[in-house]
């Protein structure tokens, strides 16, 4: 259950699809599942998936942090050899996002570095892409 007494944050996230095929892993599972290491995410904090290695890199999901101590159970939408983890987050899909316009060059110039593969957003760089997102619904 998602508590609602504390305030959303909103995070950039970097997925690179050499890996794990996030793409296949929402559309399958319906979610993604994420390493913990240094994070430290909330159940209803709000993250952005950046897709890497792919034609079109950019902003693809906002997902929602729906689980802070899982098992992965997405070893079948890896593209390398599967890295079991019983303490991992789950992403849960709010919205895709089909266009252009949240691209690495479009990014830098609202001040977030992709060579950041994990990063909290403030207000305006939220606001900006969420106007993008819900345009496009």
């Amino acid at each position: 259950m998602i508590d609602q007494s504390h305030s959303t944050r909103h995070f950039i996230i970097k997925g690179n699809e050499q890996m794990i095929n996030h793409v296949r892993s929402i559309n399958e599972l319906g979610c993604l599942y994420w390493r913990k290491s240094h994070k430290n995410l909330e159940l209803g904090d709000t993250v952005y998936l950046f897709i890497t290695k792919t034609r079109n890199c950019g902003i693809r999901y906002r997902l929602t942090v729906t689980d802070i101590d899982c098992e992965r159970k997405d070893s079948s939408c890896w593209n390398v050899p599967f890295i079991p983890d019983k303490h991992c987050y789950k992403f849960t899909l709010d919205t895709e996002y089909k266009g252009i316009a949240l691209s690495l060059n479009a990014l830098n110039k609202i001040g977030i570095s992709t060579y950041v593969m994990f990063k909290q957003l403030n207000p305006e760089q939220v606001n900006f892409i969420d106007n993008i997102i819900d345009m496009a619904k």
